[in-house]
Formats: structure tokens, sequence, C-alpha cells
């Protein structure tokens, strides 16, 4: 293998995605995932496996309701990977309301969600703040035009507040400086998301998915409104192959 000048994602991941539905209404699920690293030497790929995700869903509507649906997931983010331990994250909560209505061919869908972080320091080990709770929703919009073929997007939304003895420290140090703390000390961090993707259901268990996504900020470190599309560090394209057995 060919020497590089730096660490990078190489693009592939694999995940571990398992369902236990004990009935209708009450599922469990497990989630486990590893990317594949390319490292700045001649030595071989590493895998950088995840966190280790527990999901619990309900619904409120049985199966008899056909034209929408109303639940409630509830997730804990184990930090188990090696990158938790650096960061120092311990787990993180979060509990979402899920809607969806069907009208049509289209299904709509409302996700409102808070989380909450646990972790030992009050930034992560590349000195960003570490989120403490936070704030945001999914919208979804699903369009199936024939028994193979459909489209789908989504944007999600997100405010962070960070951990206090990280807001706390950036506060003392401003004033230390002679600046006006509430003027330069950032309390919250937002988050965007969107993407779009076509997805072809070649057999019952065997699916493929090409999608374009944009990961990013909605306020900038300036304090801009603004996403930046098409750009290296927050565009990608993908293509997903899933398998359910």
């Amino acid at each position: 293998m060919p020497e590089t000048s730096k660490t990078f994602d190489s693009g592939l991941a694999y995940q571990l995605d398992y369902f236990y539905n004990v009935n209708p209404y009450h599922t469990f699920r497990l989630f486990k995932d590893a990317k594949q690293i390319i490292l700045p030497t001649a030595a071989p790929e590493k895998f950088a496996v995840g966190n280790t995700r527990l999901f619990y869903y309900y619904k409120f509507t049985g199966p008899e309701t056909k034209d929408h649906a109303v639940g409630l997931r509830f997730l804990v983010n184990i930090g188990d990977s090696e990158q938790a331990k650096k960061d120092g994250l311990n787990s993180s909560e979060s509990l979402r309301l899920e809607f969806s209505k069907v009208i049509g061919s289209f299904v709509f869908g409302l996700r409102p969600y808070v989380s909450h972080t646990w972790a030992e320091y009050g930034t992560n080990a590349k000195g960003e703040p570490m989120p403490l709770f936070g704030l945001g929703h999914n919208l979804l919009l699903k369009y199936t035009f024939s028994d193979k073929w459909s489209i789908g997007s989504q944007i999600v939304t997100g405010f962070s507040f960070l951990q206090p003895e990280e807001v706390k420290r950036a506060q003392l140090q401003a004033e230390a400086q002679g600046q006006d703390a509430s003027a330069v000390v950032d309390t919250t961090k937002t988050s965007f998301e969107a993407a779009i993707e076509l997805g072809y259901q070649a057999t019952k268990a065997f699916s493929m998915r090409l999608g374009y996504a944009q990961d990013d900020r909605l306020v900038s470190s300036e304090g801009k409104y603004g996403v930046n599309f098409m750009d290296n560090n927050s565009t990608r394209g993908y293509v997903g192959l899933d398998y359910t057995f």
C-alpha cells in the first residue's frame, strides 16, 4: 500500500443492525458500525469501531392504523469506542417523538428530539466543547412511484448546549483578557443535515440506495447564518447496499 500524507476515511462502512420485535407495540434494536481508515504510513488499514447504540421503540398506534403512526424512540449511545474513551464520553441519551402520515404515495414524517450527554471533560480530544443538552427535529418526505423505486429526503436541525465547565473556563479567560464574556463565548452549537436519496428494492431482503448528503452548521463561528453546499468538508455522495435477514 502506498504511503499517504494524512489519515482519512476511505468511505467504506460496515454496520450490524439487529431488531427484536416483542409485539407490534414494543421493539428493541442493537446497532454497531465500523469505518475503514487509511493511515499515513505503509501499514495496513485500520477499522474504527463506533459506539454501541441501544434503542427501544414504543408505538401508540397499532398495525390496524394505516394512514398514520405515532411512537417514541429512546436511544442510549454507550461510549465504548476507542474515540469515545479519548473524548471522555461516557454515554448520551435521547428521546424522540415519531409521527408519520401517509397521503397516497407520499409519506411525511416529523421527529422532534431532546438529548443529554454524560462526559468526563468539558472538551473532547480535539479541544472542541462537548454538548450537555440537545434539541432538534427531523423532517422526512418519501415518495414511492413503483413497487421497486422510491425517492426520499430528510432535513435535520439541532441545537447543542455546551458543557458548563467549558463555558465557565471560556468566560474566565475572556474576562481575564478584558473582553465581554457574553460576546465571545458560545454557549450553543448548531447543526444542519440534509439528504436526498434514490432507493431501489431489488428483492424483499436486498435494496440499494444512491444519495447526496450535507452535514454543516446553521450558524458559523462568525455568527452568520448559512450552509456551504457542494463543499469538500460538508458534502458527500454515497451508495448503500442493504440486506435484511
